[in-house]
């Protein structure tokens, strides 16, 4: 018999699993004999049945598997595993289940006054709040509700993201970023080239140019992760 805990290690990773397939647009019908081809392409061996498992939260991959399954969607193990990205340029995903606290929900709008502010935001300077606190976010963290889809599918339109103020803004990280001459504050990916600094956009489709960083822009935070409530 398994106990409660396994079971729901694999109903989350089930989850998950067709959370992958639906972002890469995989029809609902016939995605186990889909899977069982891309893993057997990918040199791994799986039957249809044991897909059937891992869809509907009843067994789990192997080692093997899961790295294959990994490079199928280009998702870490981590969050496969766990629901958690590793540190690094990756995004962390959060639920409930961490630290107590809270964290304002503000608009792009008050994501740009904040860029400027010095104070951080207080019980009614937001409608809407996080109930927690990820693990060793800043004191000035906020989070912003994604407008748009130039950070498909990485970051979509409607998710919330976690952006804390006082990191630093690496390159490869996604940040705020605020353009003084008319107050246009963009959610964009940062990166480095030939000694500049750029914003561009996450989705390799989006059609709007790469913006070279000038002295008209701030970066008002970095994505420290996603809200998930699950």
């Amino acid at each position: 018999m398994v106990d409660s805990d396994t079971q729901a290690i694999r109903e989350a990773f089930s989850a998950r699993l067709v959370e992958q397939m639906d972002k890469a647009g995989w029809q609902a019908r016939g995605r186990a004999p889909r899977l069982k081809r891309e893993i057997e392409a990918a040199g791994g061996k799986i039957s249809v049945q044991g897909v059937h498992k891992w869809l509907d939260g009843t067994g789990m991959p192997d080692r093997l598997n899961m790295q294959l399954l990994c490079g199928i969607f280009n998702i870490q193990p981590n969050y496969m595993l766990y629901g958690v990205f590793a540190v690094g340029d990756e995004i962390g995903t959060y639920s409930n289940a961490t630290e107590p606290g809270g964290i304002p929900i503000i608009s792009y709008i008050q994501a740009g006054e904040f860029c400027d502010a010095e104070d951080p935001f207080e019980p009614g300077d937001a409608d809407d709040w996080l109930p927690f606190r990820p693990p060793s976010a800043g004191p000035n963290t906020y989070a912003l509700r994604v407008e748009g889809e130039s950070n498909d599918p990485r970051i979509c339109d409607g998710e919330i993201v976690i952006i804390d103020p006082d990191r630093s803004p690496d390159p490869g990280k996604y940040v705020v970023a605020k353009r003084h001459s008319d107050l246009k504050v963009t959610l964009k990916q940062l990166s480095f080239s030939e000694g500049e600094y750029f914003l561009k956009p996450g989705n390799p489709k989006w059609p709007d140019p790469i913006i070279r960083i000038d002295g008209d822009w701030s970066i008002c935070g970095v994505v420290i992760g996603k809200y998930d409530p699950m």
